[in-house]
């Protein structure tokens, strides 16, 4: 594990948070990871339906499959 210094002017959110300025840096830095993570893996999704895109007749069979199978639910009430 690598130790970095970063300065910081206003330390009140990690007061507030009652959290050292460690372990708000530390939090903040694992949330951006794992947002870049989900952006990264949402990008694949997109790219990869791009690269192969459903089948309409394929998609049309599925939904009528499972329409078959899946109880009916009543929205009226």
């Amino acid at each position: 594990m690598k130790i970095i210094q970063v300065p910081m002017r206003d330390t009140s959110l990690a007061k507030a948070l009652h959290l050292s300025r460690a372990d708000f840096i530390r939090r903040a830095c694992r949330q951006n990871v794992e947002q870049l993570r989900e952006a990264e893996l949402a990008q694949a999704y997109v790219d990869a339906y791009r690269a192969h895109p459903e089948d309409l007749i394929v998609a049309s069979t599925s939904a009528s499959l499972a329409a078959g199978i899946l109880p009916q639910e009543d929205w009226a009430s």
